[in-house]
């Protein structure tokens, strides 16, 4: 080795003994900033990534979005008016939760009309058209979210013609003729007191208002003595998403009750599908009542027996427009064939039918032999009969009792929630049951949960009847279940498992119909994603509590799975 090689390898060393030296040291400036950065990054960590035994993290309010703005049209509620009259406007917000902070309305006039706002930037205001011609509304909302999209509507004014039974019946012979025998005409209603006024129409403009809006019958029907118009406003056919997003092609099927327009189309054609009017619409007063036709009492458009349900019904009275939606749409013997109840099973079961019985001869609660089945004397004048002496059938006796009229009654304050054409039994908070109808077999009822006579579920307890219903529902989808049967969120709410051959076992298919036959109006997904709970069979607890006991009974008995500790209820 050389003297060369020798110093090179002394360096080395040299080197090398530094970096050790070096290493040994105290930690240098730097060696701490990169101790903060891996502290930082582990609190991140633990802030992001949340250990299972965690407490969950708040979740972030979804900001608001921009209104959408609905405009309606007040007084007649019609887009055909006088001239010289006040025509109201209100907008508001489809969602209530978010507040509209600016309201910008537009008007637009036809020449020579010195027509303006009252208040253009008001939730209500007025105009007053004073010459014959078209007027264009604009409004635009605004909340924290920013603008709406503008909603618009043109109202046509003109000039009344009078005399209209004569004007009218050259071209409406037939709703002339059937309108001169309604208490409208016997009282002078004239047609352009509904239609609006008729200079413009005479001249062959399409000007005339049509449609099954309330604000023409809600001038005379929603004042301090007549207050059908409010009460319905809080039926629940009045308004929600039943009402407004199943239409479109696919829906056509559905158009018979979930449209007002719908409903009137299918009653002149039942079996042509095709023939119904697809259209969003609410049910409203022309839904039910024939503004041209007085050949049924109160202008109802059927009366007496339904023209179209599956399964053989009876005369039930005025009840007969209620049969033609609430019925399930399908027969038992569709359930093996993967064909389930629709959501309102109340005809079937008021009628001592429905549900899969497996051969057995059912039990069944006597409200739909018995009540309205004849003319209903007025509790507080005998001489006096209800619903205009008519036979009202259940569905009007229950839902359609009178109001409360006693301004004493401490549930006074719910007298346009509960009864007439609210049609509910029960007050919107959900607190109060309105059961007058029901004094005179159950006497002074406080709610709807009577005691039922026996533990039907198996509980080891004797419940009301709303409660035995539901734990009798709880115990046949649990059954189910243990059959690897799964939930689902929507139509056709379960997941059933199938063989080989893709086919599910009837005993499930049975079992599943008489369910959701009982359970009434299905769960649902809510906004969170999980399962909020529909009716869960309060409704036929109330309807007919033997059948809809019986058959859950009877499913309990097929699949093996009745508790030992229920008390029979099949026969």
């Amino acid at each position: 080795m050389n003297r060369k090689t020798l110093v090179i390898l002394a360096g080395l060393v040299v080197l090398i003994a530094m970096i050790i030296v070096s290493c040994a040291q105290p930690a240098p400036e730097v060696k701490t900033v990169k101790e903060t950065v891996v502290v930082k990054e582990t609190v991140v960590v633990k802030q992001t990534v949340p250990p299972p035994t965690a407490a969950p993290q708040p979740t972030v309010a979804p900001k608001p979005l921009p209104p959408t703005a609905k405009l309606e049209i007040g007084g007649t509620g019609l887009n055909n008016v006088p001239i010289n009259s006040p025509v109201q406007l209100m907008s508001a917000g489809l969602d209530p939760k978010v507040p509209v902070t600016r309201t910008t309305w537009t008007l637009t006039v036809p020449p020579g009309s010195q027509a303006k706002l009252k208040d253009a930037a008001a939730a209500k205001t007025e105009f007053t058209p004073d010459v014959v011609g078209t007027y264009k509304v604009d409004v635009v909302l605004t909340n924290a979210a920013g603008a709406s999209p503008m909603a618009s509507v043109k109202i046509n004014a003109g000039t009344l013609v009078g005399d209209n039974q004569k004007n009218c019946q050259t071209c409406h012979a037939a709703q002339t003729t059937g309108y001169a025998g309604t208490v409208h005409a016997k009282g002078n209603v004239q047609c352009e007191q509904c239609h609006g006024p008729a200079s413009q129409h005479l001249k062959g403009e399409k000007v005339m208002a049509v449609g099954h809006g309330d604000g023409a019958c809600d001038v005379c029907h929603n004042t301090a003595n007549r207050i059908t118009g409010a009460e319905l406003k809080n039926a629940k056919h009045y308004t929600g998403t039943t009402f407004e997003e199943i239409t479109g092609p696919s829906r056509q099927a559905c158009a018979r009750c979930h449209s007002g327009t719908g409903y009137a189309s299918f009653l002149i054609n039942p079996t042509n599908v095709a023939a119904w009017v697809n259209k969003e619409s609410h049910i409203g007063c022309a839904t039910c009542h024939d503004p041209h036709d007085a050949k049924n009492f109160a202008q109802l458009r059927i009366t007496g027996k339904p023209v179209e349900v599956p399964f053989e019904a009876k005369d039930v009275g005025l009840s007969a427009t209620c049969f033609e939606c609430h019925n399930s749409r399908t027969k038992p013997a569709d359930a093996i064939r993967g064909s389930f109840p629709h959501y309102g099973s109340n005809a079937e079961l008021l009628s001592d039918a429905g549900g899969v019985t497996y051969g057995a001869t059912v039990p069944n609660s006597p409200h739909g032999m018995l009540i309205g089945n004849a003319p209903v004397p007025d509790p507080a004048d005998k001489s006096k009969m209800l619903f205009g002496g008519q036979k009202p059938g259940a569905c009007v006796v229950c839902h359609m009792w009178p109001i409360i009229s006693d301004s004493k009654d401490p549930n006074y304050k719910y007298r346009l929630e509960v009864g007439a054409h609210s049609f509910n039994t029960k007050s919107v908070d959900g607190k109060f049951d309105y059961a007058a109808a029901c004094k005179s077999c159950h006497g002074d009822l406080k709610d709807f949960n009577l005691k039922a006579k026996a533990d039907y579920d198996g509980n080891g307890k004797t419940e009301g009847v709303k409660d035995e219903m539901k734990g009798l529902l709880n115990v046949v989808w649990k059954a189910l279940e243990a059959k690897g049967v799964k939930q689902a969120a929507s139509h056709p709410y379960w997941v059933a498992p199938k063989d080989a051959q893709g086919n599910t076992d009837d005993k499930l298919e049975n079992a599943f119909y008489n369910f959701r036959i009982v359970y009434g109006v299905m769960w649902h997904a809510g906004a969170d994603g999980k399962i909020v709970p529909g009716n869960e069979g309060k409704a036929q607890a109330m309807h007919n509590f033997k059948r809809s006991c019986a058959l859950l009974q009877l499913s309990l008995k097929d699949l093996g799975a009745l508790p030992s500790a229920a008390a029979d209820c099949t026969k």
